[in-house]
């Protein structure tokens, strides 16, 4: 499709000392996903906890707007990822994130956003929030945790700020979502 192109061979430094590639292929991060390691991995509630993490985390990479609950539910049921007692279970669950006082603004349809999409550091380590909201006069990075709270999450999702801010993105707002029963949310 289209016309070939080749790309040069010296790719320029800009001023702000990051490199602009002209293409990327990427891969689907879900074939490198593993668990985390932890000390009762016999237990099977723990095992039945991050597997049901990651469905939560497939299932909200597919939402933008209130508008993508149900048909994204839907097809995730379809596939299989979704008994019928996890449906309702996982429809309470994004219905609070998406009225939550904190969050409710950033779920609107016609907003700029990107879900699950990968940022490259200077040191080409890639980095992939949960989600972005671009506003004019400010970023909003989301990131979704299934479990309890941890620092570690905290200098992870600064991490994403930083490098949001050092690509001139203004005024990153970041927020930690625990999802639970009942999600907790937490404004870095």
């Amino acid at each position: 499709f289209g016309t070939q192109r080749k790309l040069p061979n010296r790719i320029e430094k800009d001023e702000s000392k990051f490199y602009y590639l002209q293409k990327y292929q990427g891969q689907d991060w879900r074939i490198h996903l593993d668990l985390a390691n932890t000390q009762n991995m016999e237990e099977e509630s723990s095992y039945a906890k991050q597997i049901w993490g990651i469905y939560l985390h497939e299932i909200l990479a597919h939402i933008e707007s209130a508008d993508d609950i149900e048909k994204t539910i839907s097809r995730a049921a379809y596939a299989g990822l979704l008994g019928a007692d996890d449906k309702v279970q996982v429809f309470q669950i994004v219905e609070q994130l998406l009225n939550h006082p904190l969050l409710s603004a950033y779920y609107k349809a016609g907003l700029h956003v990107a879900n699950e999409t990968d940022l490259v550091d200077e040191a080409g380590k890639l980095h992939r929030p949960d989600r972005l909201v671009f506003f004019k006069d400010k970023t909003i990075v989301i990131d979704y945790k299934t479990g309890k709270i941890n620092e570690k999450h905290k200098k992870q999702i600064q991490e994403y700020a930083d490098l949001l801010a050092l690509m001139k993105y203004p005024n990153p707002e970041c927020y930690l979502v625990y999802l639970d029963q009942n999600i907790e949310v937490v404004q870095i």
